[in-house]
């Protein structure tokens, strides 16, 4: 504890943590194509997760599972970073035609796991998640911390037939953040 105190005195205490943020954006039933400017200003996350769940099992209708993220014939999916998309080359699966693998696999790799529990079919029929590691080196998983981007993210959906009912788009994002304590165990933080 002693210590801790002359440290204290020296200079302040740093931690970064990985700091947890989602939005929920509705989409209505019947359309084909979606553009959600600014759907994140500031701060940048290093990585978003974006899955489509039934607007009614999202709001608690106990006859559907909120967890079921289905793939509603996407046909396309990027995001815009100050005007760069990401991926360089859009996401453009065909759930009809069984064409998704890329999707699928991005779920392993901007996650940074070597194997899951989660096959194709079911990512197919309830597990579609959209994984987007956002910084520069893809590092999105590393423990050490990348320097912060500020800007905004717009995010593009194109359906392959019209949306059948009202559906709701999920966001999570990883932001790298700081706390640091002072002597007097004031606490700041950067967000």
């Amino acid at each position: 504890v002693v210590g801790h105190e002359k440290a204290l005195e020296q200079a302040l205490v740093q931690m970064s943590f990985t700091r947890i943020e989602t939005k929920t954006f509705t989409l209505s039933s019947g359309l084909k194509s979606v553009i959600i400017p600014n759907a994140m200003n500031g701060i940048l996350p290093s990585r978003m997760i974006l899955g489509l769940v039934s607007n009614s099992a999202f709001n608690g209708d106990f006859k559907k599972n909120p967890f079921n993220f289905k793939n509603y014939n996407l046909s396309y999916i990027s995001l815009s970073e100050n005007g760069v998309q990401i991926p360089m080359s859009a996401y453009t699966p065909s759930y009809k035609n069984d064409l998704f693998a890329r999707n699928y696999l991005s779920l392993f790799t901007d996650l940074a796991q070597h194997n899951t529990n989660v096959t194709l079919e079911e990512y197919k029929d309830n597990t579609c998640l959209y994984v987007f590691d956002l910084t520069q080196d893809y590092s999105a998983s590393d423990p050490f911390m990348n320097v912060a981007r500020s800007g905004d993210i717009s995010i593009h959906l194109k359906f392959d037939e019209d949306l059948p009912e009202t559906v709701t788009l999920l966001v999570y994002m990883e932001m790298q953040s700081l706390i640091e304590i002072d002597k007097s165990r004031n606490i700041f933080t950067d967000y």
